[in-house]
């Protein structure tokens, strides 16, 4: 298998690595036996939500059959638009969350170049609901996939959850929200699709909300989610309101979380 390290494109799939049976019967055992852990320990952290963004336009689908991988989007030939425009692959077969914020990075680099989003909340009890493993950093990093290939083990159950929030130190610098993880690009990776009895509330942010195309989206909420979208639970997202989902901490923090936590030691 190789990967290039300059623009993170992989040429394989995680589910094509010699591993991936034995690691995919893990995740599973390991998120059963311990979801009561994470539920628990989500509760302690205050954790409420979980987050999911994509292109607005994206809705009609995932309200037809919830949050899909692209490869399933592709096999059900449903039309989509990709939000990450990365060749990688190795990660295609998968349905990404983030804890408490978005990836705030990610969504402020498409929304300041007027990419219409929506941004999904999902309930926290998707946590003990679905298997899921952790990443303590975006999955667009080259170091993500040795950290796989290395030691997968300290991705899984309650442990691979909690090392999400490590280095206390830096956490009391940058005053980091007992909810939020310490890389605020951290992902949470399930196996399987999402359906929409998670979803809790859409944000839209386009940059103009009386453009046609996000008016015809608003319209068309009741009819794909009949008592899911009304008055009450969906709103357009101001720019105000994506800058109160910034980073606590500065792109140094997080660069001495990243040597301490991915290149020496776990605890």
């Amino acid at each position: 298998m190789g990967y290039i390290l300059d623009n993170f494109s992989v040429n394989t799939s995680l589910k094509e690595e010699d591993f991936w049976p034995e690691m995919s019967e893990r995740i599973k055992i390991k998120w059963h036996e311990e979801k009561e852990e994470i539920r628990k320990y989500a509760k302690n952290r205050n954790i409420k939500r979980l987050t999911h963004f994509t292109i607005a336009t994206n809705l009609q689908s995932i309200f037809r059959s919830g949050l899909n991988s692209r490869t399933a989007l592709r096999s059900m030939n449903i039309e989509h638009q990709r939000l990450d425009r990365s060749e990688k692959i190795y990660f295609e077969d998968f349905i990404y969350a983030s804890l408490t914020s978005p990836n705030t990075k990610m969504l402020f680099s498409k929304y300041h170049l007027g990419v219409p989003l929506a941004i999904i909340i999902l309930k926290v009890k998707l946590l003990w609901k679905m298997p899921f493993f952790s990443l303590p950093m975006n999955s667009a990093r080259s170091e993500s996939i040795p950290l796989i290939q290395n030691d997968y083990s300290k991705l899984l159950g309650s442990k691979g959850f909690q090392n999400l929030f490590l280095n206390n130190e830096l956490r009391e610098k940058w005053q980091v929200h007992s909810s939020e993880p310490t890389d605020i690009q951290s992902e949470l990776i399930f196996l399987d699709p999402i359906p929409q009895e998670f979803f809790e509330t859409v944000l839209l942010t386009p940059i103009d909300k009386i453009s046609p195309e996000f008016l015809q989206i608003a319209k068309e909420f009741g009819f794909f989610t009949p008592g899911l979208i009304k008055k009450h639970s969906w709103k357009w997202l101001q720019e105000h309101d994506i800058a109160s989902w910034g980073p606590k901490f500065s792109t140094e923090s997080q660069m001495a979380y990243n040597e301490r936590n991915w290149n020496e030691t776990w605890s």
